[in-house]
């Protein structure tokens, strides 16, 4: 081990502490990690809803295309100026962007509650920035705004 660096691979040990960085980190961590795991919920069903969607069926098709045929006809123009010609491709497009949104959405919930344990563990500093960083625009509710903004602050390392 290299006298230049204390936390090397070969000295897992950390120096003493009083416990201090761990209180004030582990409110934010834990407040991050419950809305991180309903934001993977979320993205979850997202991509279930949108594979009922795509596959069709009778109570699926019929309020789709009846919100397709209560559009106005300017809105029906300007869906066929981007290649939505009937109901059918209304549906296809609806069920692509939930299952892409859903996709999203669970990917990075999946990194922000990694990031979250890593943090509650006082390891992985980067990590447990990124998956502050990353959950930070997924907003289902103003909670993960705010928990990503509160979790940001407690990341700092002047603040532990």
């Amino acid at each position: 081990m290299r006298d230049d660096a204390p936390y090397g691979l070969d000295d897992p040990q950390r120096p003493d502490d009083d416990g201090a960085a761990i209180r004030r980190v582990k409110l934010p961590a834990i407040f991050l990690l419950i809305v991180n795991v309903l934001n993977l919920l979320a993205g979850l069903y997202f991509m279930v809803s949108a594979i009922v969607v795509k596959k069709g069926g009778g109570n699926v098709q019929a309020p789709m295309e009846k919100q397709w045929d209560d559009m106005k006809p300017d809105e029906r123009d300007a869906m066929k100026r981007f290649g939505i010609n009937s109901s059918d491709d209304y549906i296809a497009l609806a069920g692509n962007i939930c299952l892409g949104w859903g996709g999203l959405t669970a990917l990075v919930s999946v990194l922000s509650v990694f990031g979250a344990a890593r943090m509650l563990s006082m390891r992985s500093y980067g990590l447990a920035m990124f998956g502050a960083i990353v959950s930070y625009p997924l907003r289902h509710a103003l909670l993960p705004h705010r928990a990503g903004r509160w979790r940001l602050g407690f990341c700092h390392p002047r603040a532990a």
